[in-house]
């Protein structure tokens, strides 16, 4: 015989089971657009690594690639700040 006592105890473990997977879902997007601000960060620090060894070694290759990874890096920043929109 179900009691008022396992009635209440089911829906308490139903709401806290509903509010972990809330919560779950909410860390997963704050770890996509963390990933994305990382790797909008990044990608302009490599440019600027890359730039500054063209002044050792003067090859012309390296502040192309630069400019085009640190021009890559603001999209996808703006991606992870556009994504919780």
């Amino acid at each position: 015989m179900v009691t008022a006592s396992d009635d209440s105890t089911a829906r308490v473990w139903t709401d806290i089971q509903a509010e972990a997977e809330r919560d779950d879902r909410a860390a997963e997007a704050a770890e996509d657009r963390a990933l994305s601000y990382d790797a909008g960060e990044g990608l302009p620090e490599i440019g600027l690594v890359l730039n500054s060894i063209y002044f050792t070694s003067r090859k012309t290759m390296l502040p192309v690639i630069g400019v085009i990874a640190g021009a890559a890096g603001a999209p996808i920043a703006a991606g992870g700040f556009f994504a919780r929109l």
